[in-house]
């Protein structure tokens, strides 16, 4: 290939896109089975972001796999900087000082329930990566090295640095992202491999809610659901006192199962995970099981009203059972997802997670919000709010995104917005970009496979066309900024 790249560009100094497309094409040829086992190297590392351990700030599976990066960096010939164990970096010197960046992360949701294989074995089978964190976002991750290597191999002549961030707490409170620009300039203009293609251009505002009942004068001794605030929870159990005469009516209902002996029913009611910002083919299992509940005549009053709160926190995905609902042409609707109950020293807590577009804002939601918690005896815990970020969809860097993938992709995209929070949002002038292909469906349909999901898995080539776009989008857009 370095003969060919030499004879490319003897004439005119620089490769032609025709001759651009050829190279990469054999790159990625000579480079997919080292990038594919890397990719089981990051994915094999339980990385779930948690409370602090000794110097590593999401503690040690977060720690541990940013050491595997720098190691995969360091072996890939580039310098890795840790960032305290917040993130790390690998960067590509060009000619000038301003940089782009392209911004990842390798920290994962907890697996969760439902698997059909381990999920931190990853492997290959007909095309796919299976494993915790192939889609979101370590699969990316190590992709977004690889667009590093490639640009390096090819020798493109850029004038910015081209910098790939690896990040240790996106899936949390994103106090990676804050670390890091607390401590560092932002890039000039910055990609973010952590969403679908074309070109992300809004992304709703995020409310993380913590909602709080106390449980002394009711019914209700525990109640356990779901495995992450920002995960549609797959499963539901609630343990309460009641009569013989109520635990025949609870019986009675198909959906969920009983338990019964000495006064106490433990009620099980199992739905379907996915992402809470993307919950349209998911089933919330707390909706579930309080809405078979909620009409059941307890003696207890206190269990009845309980009941009746969760099930309109939990109702549909849309807010309606709170009177948030909103929706715009461009962001869609809103969405509101209870993702965990817990109950701790008598008080049930439960977390609210919306996605809110640009017809609402974040007063309004808390308003609602508090006036439903005062009709229910409820109080709102937490309340924390990520505003709305935007981007002309007709822009000249959008449009050359959406036109890169058109083309590489051979299907027809636009610039879209969405629910899911990137690190774009907390970024200037950047923008989410694959490597999820809405044309593909996935081996095991709309209720697995997906991040946050069982069985999450991603199309090779759908990262190895990431690396295509990528190389040559940075190539033009370093001339363009």
């Amino acid at each position: 290939m370095d003969g060919y790249l030499r004879a490319v560009t003897a004439q005119s100094g620089s490769i032609s896109d025709g001759a651009l497309r050829q190279l990469l094409e054999d790159w990625i040829e000579a480079n997919r089975e080292t990038m594919v086992q890397d990719i089981f190297t990051v994915v094999s590392i339980p990385s779930v972001s948690g409370k602090a351990e000794g110097r590593m700030p999401y503690g040690a599976g977060c720690g541990a796999v940013l050491e595997a990066v720098g190691r995969l960096v360091a072996g890939a010939g580039f310098t890795f900087q840790n960032h305290a164990y917040h993130c790390g970096t690998a960067q590509l010197e060009g000619s000038g000082e301003e940089t782009i960046g392209i911004f990842s992360h390798i920290d994962t949701v907890a697996p969760g329930d439902g698997w059909n294989f381990a999920p931190y074995r990853p492997f290959l089978k007909d095309g796919y990566l299976y494993g915790r964190g192939v889609t979101d976002d370590k699969g990316p991750a190590v992709a977004a090295l690889y667009v590093l290597k490639c640009l390096r191999d090819l020798r493109l002549p850029l004038r910015h640095n081209v910098m790939v961030y690896f990040g240790c707490d996106e899936e949390s409170s994103m106090g990676d992202i804050h670390y890091y620009l607390a401590h560092n300039k932002p890039p000039a203009f910055s990609l973010v491999p952590d969403a679908r293609f074309s070109v992300c251009c809004g992304e709703k505002g995020i409310i993380s809610a913590k909602i709080t009942m106390d449980l002394r004068e009711t019914g209700i001794r525990d109640f356990q659901a779901g495995s992450g605030e920002n995960i549609v929870p797959n499963f539901a159990e609630v343990s309460l006192t009641c009569s013989a005469r109520e635990a025949a009516q609870i019986m009675a209902r198909e959906e969920l199962t009983v338990a019964f002996a000495n006064g106490v029913a433990v009620v099980h009611a199992e739905g379907v995970a996915g992402h809470a910002a993307f919950p349209e083919n998911t089933e919330n299992a707390i909706d579930k099981l309080t809405n078979n509940l909620k009409e059941i005549p307890f003696s207890n009053t206190g269990t009845v009203r309980v009941l009746k709160a969760l099930a309109e926190l939990s109702r549909g995905y849309r807010g309606e059972g709170i009177g948030i609902h909103a929706e715009d042409a461009f962001f869609g609707p809103l969405t509101s997802v209870a993702g965990t109950a817990r109950v701790e020293n008598g008080a049930l807590t439960v977390t609210l997670n919306i996605r809110y577009p640009i017809s609402t804002d974040r007063d309004t939601i808390r308003a609602r919000l508090s006036a439903f918690c005062t009709a229910y005896g409820a109080e709102i815990a937490s309340f924390e709010n990520s505003e709305p970020a935007y981007f002309a969809p007709d822009g000249e860097i959008p449009t050359l995104l959406n036109d890169l993938c058109r083309e590489v992709l051979r299907a027809d995209f636009a610039p879209y917005s969405m629910g899911g929070g990137t690190y774009a949002r907390h970024l200037p002038n950047a923008m989410a970009c694959g490597p999820l292909n809405r044309h593909l469906a996935r081996p095991g349909g709309t209720r697995r496979g997906g991040g946050h999901q069982p069985d999450e898995c991603v199309c090779l080539e759908s990262l190895e066309n990431l690396i295509k776009i990528y190389v040559r989008a940075i190539a033009k857009i370093d001339r363009m900024i």
